[in-house]
């Protein structure tokens, strides 16, 4: 034996606290037995003549529960798409709005093909050329 052991032995008695009275176990199973209700009689189709079976109904609540579920996880899902996709569309049109002073980006590559500078440009916009 270990020391914990040897410790926890000599700290307790031996004499058990509780006690069973003679004979209890005897006669245990015949006492619960007297004090159950009488069964009666079971019919042919193995219920009692006194009483009928009545399945119990779920309430509408209890029915529709997994479908409440299931639309309030759609809703949440549509609603952040919305979100995410409503603002990555402002900010993309932020974007190219800072990124081209020019309402149409092909004017910037015809200028550098044509090597023109901006007094050329003023120039030919306004025929003084």
């Amino acid at each position: 034996m270990d020391s914990v052991e040897k410790y926890v032995r000599s700290r307790m008695s031996r004499k058990e606290p509780f006690q069973v009275p003679e004979g209890y176990f005897d006669n245990l199973v015949g006492e619960i037995m007297a004090k159950l209700p009488e069964q009666k009689e079971l019919d042919g189709a193995g219920q009692t003549d006194s009483r009928k079976v009545v399945p119990l109904t779920p309430s509408l609540y209890a029915r529709l529960r997994p479908v409440l579920y299931v639309a309030a996880c759609l809703l949440v899902a549509v609603l952040s798409f919305a979100v995410y996709f409503a603002d990555s569309d402002e900010k993309e049109g932020q974007q190219v709005a800072t990124q081209y002073s020019y309402k149409d980006a092909s004017i910037d590559e015809v200028a550098d093909y044509m090597m023109a500078d901006n007094s050329d440009i003023y120039a030919c916009l306004t025929n003084d050329y």
